[in-house]
């Protein structure tokens, strides 16, 4: 079967003459026209025909198939492979005196349908590899059994002996290569050191050009992993990037001289400069320019943001920030459990009023509180009140105290009540007072005289216990309510005010509980402070009895 492997565009045939000369030999055509013409330095071949369909030059074999045409536009070579009777095989070659190079001959173009060589001391050295396409000076020069390797560039590949399935494009590229495969390495001088590393992805001049041994590295971009030695699965995108990692493991950089200094496993770094300082640290995830720019040694940061953490020099921070401030919108630390935020943050909500703003569309719409194992706590609003719903209606604030809901309109409490400072807050107010207060033992008021200063006899006496007037009533409102026993108060207030409520002192500066004298909007009566100027009263009555019984006992004389 005829194959054409050969074809040259606007046929050029090599002329050697020199004008002036004698023929030594000459053959004419039928209108004395020179067609084959020898001189002493030169063989002229001209073609009469200008019809690109027509076959100026041909050469054929015995049996009259064609070996070489010259035409108008072409020049084509004919090569036969239909079941050759001795072991050659069909080929088109180019080379130097000596067919071959055992024969003194150095080739610059060898077709053969196994391999492809284009190029001075081309595949030279090929014994049994196959299917290989090297083209360039001395490309895959030492290639020996090595098969399905592409070759392209000034001694590419020159070294390889038995390494398959390789491809390396660019001068130099992928020189020092032996025995590795399933490389790609694009770019000049990429490459160059590797001898036995396998699936290597480098592209980009200089790229990966220190590494001797390690696998499934990428290092795309110019200087991208240079120095690396001897390392595994890292992918560097970017000029320069990860230009000076030797043996790190696992990283992957992504910008302009990104980690161009680091060495440390196990890394993200994706921006301009980003980490470009690190020599040293693991597990780092920094994305953004300049992020982390002079963490040096730190391992376990998180860097998030253009400059993000660009100045700290720790371990196991967190920073998510636009710019190199120490105070980023969130920072934190792995190893300490601490999340700081510098900002207002909002949940249910565009326009956050206060700096934790939490918001819901209805009032099944809240915070829930718990985990799998227990009954969570709801927070949520409801009418102008923040409503919690608890396990067993309840609410431990302590290590055993809580508030419980007692029923409708009750709250339990299961320890004492008390203010936080002593003598200082009111329990109710004249325009909010409790109905009624229920107490076993009663209640206590202190008396006792360590607290006490200025002690004076009171002058109260009868005389002014007959001066009150006590009713009964009922009080606004509660007309049906049983009728209730007590003084008025404005009327007391002119016998006895010391007993009267009139002015209450109220806060007025939450900040600093500053307080001020307000009068009361109602007035009210310490019941318990006229029972001295009872006592009085009676111990006065008690001694006019007395002195009446003296009196009756001397008239009885």
């Amino acid at each position: 079967m005829k194959k054409t492997i050969f074809i040259v565009a606007f046929c050029v045939i090599l002329v050697s003459i020199l004008f002036g000369q004698e023929p030594l030999f000459d053959v004419k055509n039928d209108v004395g026209t020179s067609i084959f013409t020898v001189y002493p330095d030169g063989i002229r071949i001209m073609g009469m025909s200008l019809n690109a369909d027509d076959s100026n030059i041909w050469i054929d074999d015995s049996e009259g198939n064609n070996l070489f045409i010259a035409s108008q536009d072409s020049v084509r070579f004919y090569l036969y492979e239909d079941d050759p009777s001795d072991e050659s095989r069909g080929g088109f070659a180019i080379a130097t005196v000596g067919s071959t190079s055992d024969e003194g001959g150095l080739n610059f173009l060898d077709l053969t349908p196994e391999n492809y060589f284009i190029g001075h001391e081309c595949g030279i050295n090929i014994t049994s590899g196959s299917y290989n396409s090297f083209i360039g000076y001395q490309s895959g020069k030492e290639d020996d059994t090595g098969s399905n390797n592409v070759f392209i560039g000034y001694n590419s590949g020159m070294n390889n002996t038995s390494g398959y399935r390789n491809v390396f494009i660019g001068n130099e590229s992928g020189i020092a290569n032996t025995t590795a495969w399933n490389n790609l390495i694009i770019g000049n001088q990429a490459g160059i050191s590797n001898q036995t590393a396998t699936n290597q992805f480098f592209i980009g001049n200089s790229a990966g050009n220190s590494l001797t041994d390690g696998y499934g590295n990428s290092f795309i971009g110019h200087s991208a992993g240079e120095s690396s030695t001897d390392c595994h699965h890292n992918t560097f995108v970017g000029y320069y990037s990860g230009s000076d990692n030797l043996t790190g493991n696992n990283n992957v950089f992504l910008g302009y001289a990104a980690g161009k200094k680091s060495l440390g496993d196990e890394n993200v770094l994706l921006g301009t400069y980003v980490s470009y300082n690190k020599v040293s640290g693991d597990k780092n995830v920094m994305l953004g320019s300049y992020a982390g720019y002079s963490n040096t040694t730190g391992s376990g940061n998180v860097f998030i943001g253009d400059h993000a953490g660009a100045d700290e020099l720790g371990s196991n921070k967190l920073y998510i920030e636009n710019s190199d401030s120490t105070s980023a919108l969130i920072y934190g630390e792995f190893d300490n459990n601490i999340l700081n935020f510098n900002a207002t943050v909002s949940i249910g909500s565009s326009l956050p009023n206060s700096k934790l703003s939490l918001s819901g569309t209805t009032d099944t719409n809240g915070i829930t509180l718990g985990d799998d194992q227990t009954t969570p706590i709801l927070l949520y609003h409801t009418t102008n009140a923040l409503r919690v719903t608890a396990p067993n209606s309840r609410i431990q604030y302590g290590t055993a105290e809580y508030i419980q809901d007692g029923g409708p309109y009750e709250t339990s409490f299961n320890s004492d009540l008390c203010p936080v400072t002593d003598n200082y807050y009111d329990l109710g107010t004249s325009g909010y007072r409790w109905d009624d207060v229920y107490a076993t033992n009663g209640t206590i008021i202190t008396s006792d005289e360590r607290d006490k200063d200025n002690i004076v006899p009171i002058q109260y006496g009868l005389t002014d216990i007959m001066q009150l007037n006590p009713v009964s009533f009922n009080w606004k409102g509660k007309r049906e309510e049983n009728k209730k026993l007590g003084l008025i108060a404005q009327e007391l207030l002119q016998v006895v005010p010391e007993v009267v409520k009139t002015h209450d002192k109220k806060v007025i500066d939450e900040e600093t509980g500053e307080k001020q004298v307000v009068e009361l909007d109602r007035m009210g009566v310490y019941y318990s402070d006229l029972i001295p100027v009872l006592i009085k009263g009676m111990q006065e009555q008690q001694k006019e009895i007395e002195e009446l019984k003296e009196e009756i006992k001397k008239l009885k004389k």
